[in-house]
């Protein structure tokens, strides 16, 4: 969804009012915290999505795990690698 807005002063600073449907569309609200990207093409905005300790842990027991596979075959994985 492109639109096009016009930038605001709020005092020492620019603001950019977002339409109403752009932000239902990225869950954004007032005190959501956000994302600002310089990108090549512009300015990158987008939400911060907050990790749950649930996830952490998940993704914690991956890496984990991941790291035990690897010692344990590393001999083997380097020889794949030279091979």
């Amino acid at each position: 969804m492109a639109t096009i807005q016009k930038a605001i002063r709020v005092g020492s600073s620019i603001a950019a009012v977002l339409p109403k449907a752009l932000l239902k569309e990225t869950g954004i609200s007032a005190g959501t915290s956000i994302s600002v990207e310089y990108t090549l093409g512009g300015v990158l905005i987008r939400p911060v999505r907050k990790t749950t300790s649930r996830r952490m842990n998940v993704d914690e027991r991956v890496a984990e795990t991941a790291l035990g596979l690897i010692n344990r075959y590393r001999s083997a994985l380097e020889r794949l690698a030279d091979a």
